[in-house]
């Protein structure tokens, strides 16, 4: 880079981290595709450009998160006599059996994976009052315990082993029809690479985290996920989660629902829109659609007329 001269830009470099901060910030999603920046001060733009939309998403994200922990978790424990994690594991999971009476073996392993990590939560939490207390008199550690250390890959899982029925009222209660069984699932799948990343502060800024940046086919959960993006957008086409833009209206559309509350949903939303119109400005037309991909201003669009439809 021409104008990299002077101590202060290398110490602002090295600050950065060289190798994502240089490197990293100068290709979009794979190290072959160049952004071919025309300066310094535009590599350092796109850095903090990359800070500061981390930074609108990271309050949304923990909260979505949070609250289908808690939605997830209230409706399990409302069909269960014993809120422990015994009881769960014996009358709150899918059987696992096909029409015919035989048992679907993916399933099936997919309940044994399940049961060893909530087992192993409680083995990592024995430390804490909250299980130990419970532990330490031959008690289950109580579901709720459990439910605050798991991750968004741990909660995936468990939606892929709970009862149609369940899943289907968890649904409703977000706010969808319950019609898709694997919308729930798809949704934290979707959401899970973002929220690792913002948590991990990696980079973000081109969506490079997305399953849809490291897979040649597409993706099944990216694919439930943008059908559901389409339909409440209004949207011609299938957003396919390979921009940063689609993440944003995912995260708008679900933290509403979620929260049932608009002024937040289009705060985060207003910021995103502000962030990305001074990257524009700044790096030049053709560099941000390179990252952003077209489409984006009627995504955004669609996702403001979505909210104000509320």
């Amino acid at each position: 880079m021409k104008d990299l001269y002077g101590s202060s830009r290398k110490i602002r470099l090295r600050n950065m981290g060289y190798f994502h901060g240089y490197k990293g910030y100068r290709y979009i999603r794979r190290p072959d595709a160049k952004l071919e920046l025309r300066s310094f001060a535009d590599l350092e733009y796109v850095y903090h450009f990359d800070a500061r939309v981390k930074s609108a998403f990271y309050p949304q994200i923990m909260y979505i998160e949070t609250a289908l922990k808690n939605i997830i978790l209230a409706r399990i424990v409302e069909n269960l006599q014993d809120p422990s994690l015994s009881s769960f594991l014996k009358n709150g999971l899918n059987d696992c059996k096909l029409p015919n009476g035989t048992i679907n073996k993916t399933a099936m392993l997919n309940k044994l994976q399940l049961k060893t990590t909530l087992i192993g939560i409680v083995k990592n939490r024995y430390s804490d009052s909250h299980v130990k207390h419970y532990v330490d008199r031959d008690d289950d550690a109580p579901l709720w315990s459990i439910f605050e250390s798991m991750t968004l890959g741990n909660l995936y899982k468990l939606c892929q082993s709970l009862p149609p029925q369940t899943t289907q009222v968890i649904l409703k209660d977000i706010g969808f029809d319950g019609s898709n069984l694997e919308l729930l699932a798809s949704i934290i799948e979707t959401l899970r690479p973002l929220r690792n990343a913002i948590a991990h502060n990696l980079v973000v800024f081109d969506a490079r985290f997305s399953p849809h940046a490291k897979l040649e086919k597409q993706n099944k959960h990216l694919h439930i996920t943008g059908a559901l993006l389409k339909n409440e957008l209004g949207l011609s086409y299938e957003p396919r989660f390979d921009t940063l833009i689609d993440y944003i209206s995912l995260v708008t559309i679900i933290g509403f629902k979620v929260s049932q509350r608009t002024t937040p949903a289009r705060s985060f939303l207003r910021d995103c829109r502000n962030l990305l119109r001074d990257l524009q400005e700044e790096i030049g037309t053709d560099r941000y659609i390179r990252i952003v991909g077209t489409g984006d201003r009627q995504k955004l669009v669609a996702t403001e007329r979505y909210l104000m439809s509320r």
